[in-house]
Parts: C-alpha cells; sequence; structure tokens
C-alpha cells in the first residue's frame, strides 16, 4: 500500500474530524477564498464527469476553478466537485509548490490518486493514479446529503455535513487498511481481462433472475470458486457483491425516474420475489424501495458507476 495515499487519506480523516467549518468548498456556497480572475488551465485541463470528486489540500495551496469561478484552497481545505461542473486546478502561482488528494466517487466505488505540482515541473505529476476500491453503501446518496446540507445552510448543517463526510471517508479507510492487512495489492485500473470481462458480463445480464457466480465463471472460463477469490483479492469484494449492487442502482433510478410497480422493478432488476427484492433493497440501502421513492421525489439521487 503506497504511504503516500495512506497519510494522505488519513490527513483528509484528521481534518474533517478537526479542523472548524468553513472546510468544504461546494460550487454555490459563500466561500471566503475567492478568487477574482480564474487562473488559466495551466497544469491540467478543463473537465467534467457524471460521478463526484472529492479533493483535500494535502501541502500547500492551489486554486480550483469551478464553473468558471475560481476558489483558493489551502492546506487542510476539501472541495466537492459535483457531477457535471466543468472544473480544473491550478497553481495560485508559478513558484507555489501544492499536493492534492482526489476520492473519485461513483455509486459504490472510490477511486484514489494523489497528484502534485512542483515550479520545476511543466505539469502535474501524478503520484498515485487510480486505486480502485468498493463499498457496500450508495456513496453518491451520502455527497448529495453533504452538498445539501452545505448549500442550504439548515440548521447544524455543518455537524451533519462533517458526520456524512466522516462517514463515507471513515468506510475508504477502513477498506484500504483491510486490503493492506492482506499483502492485495490494489490496481490501478480495472485492465485485468477477467475482471473487465466478468464485469461487462454482469452488466450486460444482471436483469437475468437466475445469473449466478457459475454462470460468470463460465463466461471466462474458470472455475466459480476460483473466480470469486480471484475477483475478491483484485477489487477487495465479490462478483455476487458487485451483481447485488448493480441490480440496485438499476433500481434506484427505476424508482426515482419511473411510474412502475415495485414488483416491476423487481422482475426488471433480476428478482422473481417482490418480498425477496424489498428485503434485499432495505438492507443495502437503509430504507424501502417505497420510502426511497418518496424521499427521491423531494431530493432526487445521482447515480453513476463508472467501471470501464
Amino acid at each position: 500500500m503506497d504511504d503516500i495515499l495512506t497519510s494522505g487519506l488519513r490527513r483528509m480523516l484528521q481534518a474533517v474530524s478537526e479542523q472548524p467549518f468553513p472546510l468544504v468548498l461546494v460550487s454555490g456556497i459563500t466561500w471566503p477564498g475567492s478568487v477574482q480572475v480564474p487562473p488559466l488551465p495551466s497544469v491540467w485541463r478543463k473537465d467534467k464527469h457524471d460521478f463526484f470528486e472529492l479533493a483535500y489540500v494535502d501541502k500547500g495551496a492551489c486554486t480550483i476553478t469551478i464553473n468558471n469561478t475560481a476558489y483558493l484552497l489551502t492546506a487542510g481545505k476539501l472541495c466537492i466537485v459535483t457531477p457535471g461542473d466543468m472544473h480544473y486546478e491550478a497553481p495560485v502561482y508559478p513558484e507555489a509548490d501544492y499536493r492534492l488528494t482526489w476520492l473519485a466517487v461513483s455509486t459504490t466505488r472510490m477511486k484514489l490518486h494523489v497528484t502534485e505540482y512542483k515550479t520545476h515541473q511543466p505539469s502535474l505529476k501524478h503520484l498515485v493514479s487510480g486505486v480502485n476500491t468498493w463499498l457496500g453503501c450508495d456513496l453518491t446518496a451520502i455527497l448529495n446529503k453533504v452538498v445539501d446540507e452545505l448549500r442550504n445552510g439548515y440548521s447544524f448543517s455543518d455537524v451533519v455535513a462533517r458526520g456524512y463526510l466522516l462517514s463515507l471517508l471513515g468506510l475508504a479507510s477502513r477498506q484500504l487498511l483491510a486490503i493492506a492487512e492482506r499483502g492485495d495489492v490494489l490496481q490501478s485500473e480495472w485492465q485485468d481481462p477477467i475482471i473487465s470481462a466478468v464485469l461487462e458480463y454482469i452488466n450486460q445480464h444482471y436483469a437475468e433472475p437466475h445469473l449466478g457466480v457459475s454462470d460468470m465463471a463460465a463466461h471466462v472460463a474458470l472455475s466459480a470458486n476460483y473466480l470469486s477469490v480471484y475477483f475478491r483479492k483484485i477489487t477487495g469484494s465479490s462478483p455476487y457483491h458487485y451483481l447485488l449492487q448493480t441490480r440496485m442502482q438499476h433500481a434506484r433510478q427505476l424508482l426515482a425516474t419511473s411510474n412502475l410497480t415495485v414488483a416491476e422493478i423487481a422482475a426488471a432488476v433480476g428478482f422473481t420475489s417482490p418480498y425477496h427484492f424489498s428485503a434485499t433493497f432495505k438492507r443495502l440501502n437503509g430504507v424501502t424501495p417505497t420510502a426511497f421513492r418518496q424521499d427521491a421525489g423531494e431530493a432526487p439521487i445521482i447515480d453513476s458507476m463508472n467501471v470501464s
């Protein structure tokens, strides 16, 4: 496990635990470090994604420009980039070194990387690139709650936002520590042909009610037991868990955006029994499908699972 990544994540967790607010920048809020004229994207291109990004300034200071508004971020501060935000990072001035720890967050997966700018190098250096970890909960729901609290300034919003972020970072830290203790190596991308083939197969066949690990294993000409062990070693999760999370992702989308009944949604995502679907949904999401639909009507949850 790369010490640069684990130490950066540890300091991020400590900052969220101890630093006073305003601590977390989100576009649309009042921030004490606004910059009048956005800097040019001198070290990294403008970009936008369909997933969340969480950035932590581990060393130095830099600017983050989001939707043409530039903000100053100093050491210990965080920034949440929401899906669809056009953004880029840049040095405050050419002689100002900095280091950022980035978390790209989709529904159940988090990809971590560390970037560093130094005056003697013409562009960003990726100290750690694209380390993947899997978590058994809806990460985008957590970040949606944080953004909602910060933008709307509800009573005790700082306390609530801090609690959500601590949950997210605590889960990520626990997963990385567990993988490190097993002595596994986290792969920077899903370039492994077996993992890529299995993920693609699940994404294509998740709606089939009798799909199992044996089917996935047969697709890549392996035994079910060998695939389960191999898949967990590479990803930190089991193939069946990924299948369930894929089904839950599509179920959440249908609950939030369609008029299908719960029974119809259960069938559409591969469950033969609406009761089994409802029980599984509540176990993995913390609420029943009906309650989720009611909540989604008030504050839609953005889902993204970029597994490519």
